[in-house]
């Protein structure tokens, strides 16, 4: 009697016992629909593991992990399911060892192109941010300082303004010795007036200017009277002397006398370049420095000097005048 060899499904029921996964589910009052939605497989695939007819499956790998999850849900040993799969199916597999690491690399760092990169960039930023701090912190104030605190723009006759700069140095104390101007109270006989010292328009007491050295420089008298008892006087002369020149009259006697008729910048230097004055004259005003020649003199504006005399001796300016700016050496040689 021949023996007929078993059924294919027959041979896989053999090696792979699909009813216990069967009997497992039905006791746990599964349906194969259930098992086929909570595995997120095909109930296809469900039945062809169930019949162990897994040539209705994907690769090994796969069907190993599908008999694994399917013996999990029905609380099974899927390993061991696994193993008679193999035996069966798949021959058995040779288990990796697993290799532990003993030491965890750090992550790799980057290259030196980007690190010295990084690194120029950090020195830019910060560069850049110091001079903005800088520049808000000090560049008005730098600003504000680098402008002249005094100067005098003085338009010539052709239309050219020139710029002249106040002499901040000790030398412009000098300045503070000339007589400006005085006002005399005309009187029927004669005139006799106390030494005075006018300085920006405010009348002050002899006793007062005796008091500061610079003025004891300076003497400042009343026009001589009528009987010849004349003495000497340095007066500048406001606009109110000139509208009655009879009543008060400026003697030009030694040193540097200049009336003026419109503003003008003056300055005035001896020869070893001590600054005598610089400061603006007005319209009006009259100025005289009692001062031995020779003397530097730079007028900005000459057509506002309606007079200019050195040692009582009138000072002719169109020789020296350029553009309405005159620069010349008193006294004036002959």
């Amino acid at each position: 009697m021949t023996q007929v060899p078993p059924s294919e499904p027959d041979a896989q029921a053999a090696g792979f016992p699909g009813e216990s996964l069967v009997k497992a589910r039905e006791q746990l009052g599964l349906s194969a629909e259930q098992v086929a939605t909570e595995l997120r497989l095909s109930p296809q695939q469900v039945e062809a593991i169930e019949q162990s007819d897994f040539s209705k499956l994907p690769s090994a790998v796969f069907t190993r992990g599908y008999i694994r999850a399917y013996a999990r849900l029905v609380n099974l040993d899927g390993d061991e399911l696994v193993r008679q799969y193999d035996r069966s199916f798949g021959g058995e597999r040779e288990m990796a060892p697993i290799r532990t690491v003993s030491k965890v690399r750090p992550a790799g760092s980057s290259g030196p192109v980007i690190t010295v990169g990084s690194l120029l960039l950090l020195v830019v930023v910060i560069v850049g941010a110091t001079f903005w701090w800088w520049q808000t912190q000090y560049g008005h104030e730098v600003t504000s300082n680098s402008v002249p605190e005094t100067g005098v723009a003085v338009d010539t006759a052709d239309g050219e303004t020139l710029l002249f700069k106040a002499d901040d140095s000790e030398d412009t104390l000098a300045a503070d010795t000339v007589q400006q101007s005085f006002e005399s109270q005309p009187q029927a006989d004669a005139v006799e007036a106390p030494a005075v010292s006018l300085a920006m328009g405010s009348l002050e007491p002899a006793s007062s200017a005796a008091e500061t050295p610079l003025s004891q420089e300076l003497e400042a008298d009343a026009p001589a009277p009528v009987d010849g008892g004349a003495q000497e006087a340095v007066a500048e002369v406001n606009g109110a002397s000139q509208a009655a020149p009879a009543e008060s009259v400026a003697v030009a006697g030694e040193g540097l006398f200049l009336r003026f008729s419109d503003d003008c910048w003056v300055t005035i230097k001896d020869t070893s370049g001590k600054t005598l004055f610089n400061n603006l004259r007005k319209a009006g005003q009259e100025l005289h420095l009692k001062q031995g020649g020779p003397l530097n003199v730079l007028l900005g504006r000459v057509s506002a000097i309606s007079e200019i005399t050195f040692d009582g001796a009138a000072v002719d300016l169109a020789p020296y005048s350029n553009k309405n700016v005159a620069r010349l050496r008193v006294p004036v040689a002959q």
